[in-house]
Parts: structure tokens; sequence; C-alpha cells
């Protein structure tokens, strides 16, 4: 498979105003209303905390089943301390693997752990912050999201849905690498659209649409 990538803009999304709203939420840039307000321990309460995420929707192992595709990256945001991209992207019989990947000058990675970008799955409102990821096939479909809990999958096969993988950080060329891989299933077709934001570190939501060739 190959991707090609082009810049993604919320304006999209005008067509689909309830839908908006869902998407700007799950990005940090519109409060939900107070009737809507569930606490942390309320939340974690309703989770489904018994389900088991099936076997075909956790990231797999590195080997293809179908094939791979080439290097290629997205740039989501860049300014001049920091580069936020996302790739390469890697076809699977059941879904699709990429890795999400912010550099930064050695020096931003001194100081605080909890000041270091987090670029993980987002299971526990409670801990520090984490980059927040939203990916979507249709604009006014089906959204996907790292701030949602494992347990929360669909329960109908081809509903999508992307979990976390791997992550951490390591010496880039230019600096210190943040990273984390994540898998969207069941594979989402012909073309796939991610947002992501981070207001801890001043990035505001950055998009980019994928056109997924076979």
């Amino acid at each position: 498979m190959s991707v090609t990538c082009s810049p993604a803009a919320a304006e999209d999304w005008t067509g689909y105003p309830e839908w908006a709203i869902r998407a700007r939420t799950i990005l940090g840039e519109h409060e939900p209303d107070a009737d809507q307000h569930v606490s942390a321990d309320d939340r974690r309460a309703l989770m489904l905390r018994s389900r088991e995420v099936p076997d075909w929707r956790r990231p797999p192992e590195r080997t293809p089943v179908d094939d791979i595709s080439d290097e290629h990256w997205a740039t989501l945001y860049r300014r001049a301390d920091l580069e936020l991209r996302v790739g390469p992207f890697r076809r699977f019989e059941h879904g699709l693997l990429f890795r999400i990947s912010a550099v930064q000058p050695d020096a931003a990675y001194r100081g605080d752990p909890q000041d270091a970008l987090n670029l993980s799955f987002r299971i526990r409102p409670d801990l520090p912050h984490r980059i927040r990821l939203l990916a979507y096939a249709d604009v006014g479909g089906d959204l996907m999201t790292n701030t949602a809990h494992p347990g929360e999958f669909p329960s109908f096969a081809d509903n999508l849905w992307i979990v976390g993988g791997t992550s951490g950080r390591g010496i880039a060329d230019h600096g210190v690498e943040a990273r984390a891989e994540y898998f969207v299933s069941p594979y989402p077709g012909t073309s796939l659209t991610l947002f992501a934001s981070y207001p801890e570190f001043g990035i505001p939501a950055s998009g980019v649409h994928l056109v997924l060739n076979s």
C-alpha cells in the first residue's frame, strides 16, 4: 500500500454541527454542558470494566499480514521547537497500524517528567496530560479517539475503533523523540483523517487527510 497525505481543516465539519461539537470536545476546544459533566469516578464506574479487547482489535506484531507501506511521514504540526508527525502506515488483515511522533530539541526533555510530551493512549483522566487524538473515515461518521477507555470498543465488528500500542521516548537526529503506536480496526478502507491537539504544549487542533492506496 501507499499513502497520500494532505492537510485537513476543521472547517470541513460545518455541515455536521452536533458531530463537530463532539469532535471539538475531544480535542479540548469545546467544554461539555454542565448537565452532561460526569466526574472521573462516575466515568470509571460506567466503564465496561469486564470487557476484554478482542485480539484482532489489539495492535498486531510488526510483521504485516498483507503488505507494508513506504516510510512516508505526514506533518501534523510544526514550529521552531517542535515537529508533530504521523507515519509510517502498515496495513494488516484487520486494520491499520501507524505511529505518532514528536521531536523536540534536547533541552526540552529535561525537567519534570510530567512536563514531557506523552503521546500514549489516554486511559485515565487523573494521570498526567496526554495528547488528544481524533480519527474518522468519513465526516459525520464514527469518531475514534484516544481519550476513550479500551473497554468501550464497539460491539459490532464493522465499526471503526482505535487503540494504543507501545510508546516511549528516545534520542532522534535533531533532539528527543516521543512516540506511540496506534491501531485502527477494521481496516478503514480508502481514507482516514487524523486530528491531534495538545493544549499543555500549545498545539492547536491540527489535521491531515490520508488517502490509502492499495
